[in-house]
C-alpha cells in the first residue's frame, strides 16, 4: 500500500469510492519488557497445551490476578 496524493484521493471520492482514514494502533510504538520469546519457550508452551494439569494451573493463575 502507499499513499495518494490528495488530487486522486478527491478523484476517487468523487467517483462514489469511499474515503476511510486511519492511523497505526499505539501498541505498535511499545516496546516489549522482558526476555525474547525463544524457540524452547514455544515448545514448553506446546507441552503445556497438551498437559492438561499444566493448562489449568496457568489459566487459574491468570484469572487469579485479573
Amino acid at each position: 500500500m502507499k499513499p495518494a496524493e490528495q488530487h486522486i484521493v478527491d478523484l476517487l471520492a468523487a467517483s462514489g469510492v469511499k474515503v476511510v482514514v486511519w492511523t497505526l494502533p499505539a501498541e505498535l510504538n511499545e516496546r516489549p519488557v522482558g526476555e525474547p520469546f525463544t524457540h524452547d519457550d514455544l515448545l514448553d508452551f506446546h507441552a503445556m497445551l497438551h498437559d492438561d494439569g499444566a493448562l489449568s494451573a496457568a489459566l487459574a493463575a491468570i484469572t487469579r490476578h485479573a
